[in-house]
């Protein structure tokens, strides 16, 4: 009997261990159905297996997914009220039941759930050890108001320790590290969950949005990942459909919206979009229409206004975008992501005083947002900051930059002001303010809300003006006085379409505007772009924009920019320049960019058509019969062909420009000077004015150079400063060489070209010093030694003493002063000393007090109460 006995309970053992695996077996492949989109199936089968087991949560899940997939809102909150009332203890079935009643509106449910789940945790916490009852009980204190950081420590990290295969647990913490604006930490989890489930659609979507706001490239690869394993994935269609509205692809945009709506109708987030592109094609009624849809299924849900204001901002409609997340805080009124964004859209309309104290109010509450906490920490950093100012500009700088770039930028600005207000009939009705900063960090937090958003030189929102100091390692051998040139053309030009305009227009705009105020600004032709046109990167004017947001290789951003020049020249070649002020004037008053092209120019068609065979026809001129192509190498070449491969495909080397220069090159390094001053030449012939590198203007130089043929390689370097903003060595020789040849006037005028460049190089300001002196302009010799003293300079003491001299006949009691300081730093001066014993003679000091004698003393002796130089200078 007893072994009949234990037969049974083996046997028992046996099928409960059975049960167990094939449970397993069958969640694993329900939820592969549910990955690969399959929803209607997979909510199917789970309900069978929801009947057949004690166990309902996983399967609750599965449905729940799939039913919210397919935009059954109703549905998916409906089964998880009745799943949480028959599941007495359940918090991961009461988490569904207020995550779907969240997402209809119903607050009452939502807040129910909250309610019991809390109580159930309270009176039975310890029963709760389940590694997915422990993600639930993290999420639902983030809902209570917990530390984020705690939670994560004392809920999340634990799981991911002992437990890393929990699902759940990468999309509660990656979602929470999104939210937060935490995209680094969000990218670690999701990439952590990608490894545990690679066929998870999810994960693959988490990965995206981790990248979305730094790397387009990776974005691209995840959702390409996503659409993959599941081609329904509606999430990663809305996220490509957000990146397809950064770049104004409006139809291929509308393409997939249609997609998600085939699959959910209802789905808030796609008609969402809808109304940002109604409102940039100026639909205003199509826009109402979208966002009543939108909030259907939640009149109140916050995320709605939310998204549609942060698109706005992101197009630069920054008072449509901020009254957007007016409407969601209506709503909601601590919605933190609305106050966040409302606190940037403030600041980039230069309302400081309301975006600063919102941004502050939201870390406050919450000190894990990354964004907020980057701005609270920049504004106590801008603390230090000093504020120059005329009538139309408020310019912050760094304190040790102010007296170096603080008032040239001024004048510069005030320079562009002039010219580009009157030429766009547009004055921005308040000053505009200008911040340079120290800190490209910095200036990435103020632009972006984060650091580490590599390229961006400055950044104009309108009113406000960001941009990197020239003395950030970004800026080395960029003109920074181009950039602010650039940068407040943007505002005039934005000012002036009301912030309606496409990308490239105003790009094209700004780089044409360098370019009229100095031939060398702007972006100009080089051999890269020569060799993306010869390949065929040339853009139509339409798919402009796209290229500023998905360019083929980081490089072809500048190519974007260089293209879109060349519209705005193509353009004014069509019809004169008051036509660009009406084109501009036409897209204030809402008109689409197509419809305003063709009222104005040409329709899209004709304008890409005619625009394509104009640039040609211009790259030919300008180039002659070089080609730049690339080739392949040369010792490719001389092994000879592969049998497999025809011989059209080897491209001829001949008058290849990248041939022609390596070949230059070459010589010049073995000393064949003759042989590389021929193939220089040889180039110049077919392309005169080459810009970047390799360059046979640098060739040449060298040269004449090695030659000691000065005049021949100022020329060359001129030719070269005069077409582009060259290396700083160019302008260091120009310099040295107009020097030694006394030419003054040239010197100088480089010297100002550098300055353009460097600003924080005292020596520029010393030779600038010289010169005024030579001149006998005095005045203009202080400023400048002046500048000289606050950039540290090797040898202090003379120049105090440059501005003793100078100030002798000026300003006598700071020459006095200056004297002093030039003592003070070489007690041993001996033209300083002698300066000073002579200054105590009664015929050097004449019928006036010496200005260091004491006012003051009634009796008259001056000799007891005379201040005294320093004691390591008496005699």
């Amino acid at each position: 009997m007893g072994a009949g006995l234990t037969g049974k309970l083996l046997l028992g053992a046996a099928l409960f261990m059975s049960t167990i695996v094939g449970h397993a077996e069958d969640l694993e492949t329900v939820r592969g159905l549910l990955f690969r989109g399959e929803y209607s199936e997979a909510v199917r089968k789970a309900e069978v297996e929801m009947n057949r087991n004690r166990d309902e949560a996983p399967w609750a899940e599965i449905i729940a997914e799939a039913l919210r997939a397919q935009g059954k809102y109703q549905e998916a909150a409906q089964n998880a009220r009745n799943w949480a009332r028959w599941d007495r203890r359940g918090l991961r079935t009461r988490w569904l039941a207020f995550e779907s009643a969240r997402s209809i509106g119903d607050e009452d449910t939502a807040q129910m759930m909250l309610f019991e789940m809390n109580d159930l945790v309270r009176r039975r916490g310890g029963r709760y050890q389940d590694s997915e009852e422990m993600v639930v009980i993290g999420r639902m204190a983030l809902e209570l108001g917990a530390d984020p950081k705690l939670v994560v420590k004392n809920f999340f990290e634990p799981v991911s320790r002992d437990n890393p295969e929990t699902r759940m647990l990468y999309l509660a913490a990656g979602g929470l590290a999104l939210q937060k604006n935490d995209f680094q930490l969000a990218s670690k989890w999701f990439t952590d969950g990608n490894k545990r489930f690679p066929e998870d659609p999810a994960m693959c979507y988490g990965l995206a949005r981790s990248f979305s706001s730094s790397d387009a490239e990776e974005t691209s690869k995840w959702i390409n990942r996503a659409l993959e394993l599941n081609p329904r994935h509606k999430e990663s269609k809305l996220l490509l459909v957000d990146m397809l509205l950064n770049s104004e692809s409006f139809d291929e945009a509308r393409e997939l919206l249609d997609e998600v709506q085939e699959l959910s109708p209802q789905e808030p987030e796609m008609w969402a979009y809808r109304a940002v592109i109604r409102h940039l094609e100026n639909d205003a009624e199509g826009e109402i229409e979208a966002r009543r849809k939108a909030l259907e299924l939640n009149p109140v849900n916050p995320r709605v206004p939310y998204l549609i204001g942060k698109k706005l901002s992101q197009q630069y409609r920054f008072r449509e975008g901020s009254s957007y997340q007016r409407m969601a805080l209506a709503m909601k009124e601590d919605y933190l992501p609305s106050q966040i964004q409302l606190a940037q859209d403030l600041l980039r309309l230069g309302r400081n005083d309301e975006g600063w104290e919102l941004a502050s109010k939201v870390h406050e509450k919450d000190g894990y947002d990354v964004t907020a906490f980057n701005l609270v920490t920049l504004r106590d950093n801008l603390r230090d900051y000093t504020v120059v100012t005329n009538e139309n500009f408020i310019i912050r700088v760094d304190a040790a930059e102010a007296e170096i770039i603080g008032r040239q930028a001024l004048e510069l600005l005030q320079e562009a002001y002039d010219r580009l207000t009157v030429k766009y009939n547009f004055y921005p009705p308040e000053p505009t303010t200008v911040e340079i900063f120290s800190s490209t960090a910095d200036f990435e937090v103020r632009t972006f809300g984060m650091p580490n958003i590599p390229g961006y030189l400055g950044v104009c929102f309108g009113p406000v003006i960001t941009a990197n100091s020239p003395s950030t390692p970004r800026m080395q051998s960029v003109n920074w006085q181009s950039v602010l040139w650039h940068e407040f053309c943007h505002t005039v030009t934005l000012g002036a379409t009301r912030n309606r305009m496409p990308r490239w227009l105003s790009e094209g705009l700004s780089v044409h505007e360098e370019t009229l105020r100095n031939p060398a600004w702007g972006m100009q032709l080089n051999p890269q772009f020569l060799q993306w046109i010869a390949e065929g990167d040339l853009l139509p004017i339409s798919d402009l924009t796209s290229a500023f947001m998905n360019p083929k290789t980081p490089g072809h951003i500048e190519f974007a920019y260089y293209q879109s020049a060349k519209v705005v020249e193509f353009l004014l070649e069509l019809h004169p320049e008051e036509r660009i002020a009406d084109l501009l004037a036409d897209l204030s008053r809402g008109m689409d960019i197509n419809a305003a092209l063709e009222k104005n120019y040409q329709s899209m068609k004709s304008l890409d058509s005619g625009f394509e065979k104009w640039i040609k026809a211009s790259v030919a001129d300008a180039t002659g019969e070089l080609k730049f192509t690339r080739s392949r190498p040369l010792s490719l070449l001389s092994q000879g062909l592969p049998g497999n491969v025809p011989a059209p495909l080897v491209e001829d080397v001949s008058n290849n420009f990248w041939t022609l220069m390596k070949e230059a090159e070459d010589l010049l390094e073995s000393g064949d000077f003759e042989g590389a001053e021929s193939i220089a030449l040889e180039i110049l012939e077919d392309y005169p004015e080459p810009r970047r590198t390799p360059n046979p203007f640098a060739v040449l130089s060298a040269v004449y150079r090695q030659q000691e043929d000065t005049g021949r390689e100022i020329e060359i370097l001129e030719r070269w400063a005069d077409i582009e903003v060259g290396p700083r060595s160019l302008y260091e020789r120009l310099i040295e060489l107009h020097r030694q040849e006394e030419n003054w006037d040239r010197a100088i005028q480089f010297a100002r070209d550098l300055i353009a460049i460097d600003p924080f190089n005292p020596e520029l300001y010393a030779l600038q010093a010289e010169y005024a002196t030579r001149e006998e302009k005095s005045t203009e010799a202080i400023s400048n030694w002046e500048l000289v003293l606050q950039l540290d300079p090797d040898n202090p003491a003379e120049v105090y003493f440059d501005l003793f001299r100078l100030r002798r006949e000026l300003d006598r009691d700071r020459a006095y002063q200056d004297l002093l300081s030039t003592l003070e730093l070489a007690p041993r001066h001996r033209a300083a000393l002698s300066a000073f014993l002579e200054w105590q003679k009664p015929e050097a000091r004449g019928e006036e007090l010496s200005p260091y004698s004491d006012r003051d003393n009634p009796a008259g002796s001056r000799g007891s109460q005379q201040s005294k130089p320093p004691a390591e200078t008496a005699l």
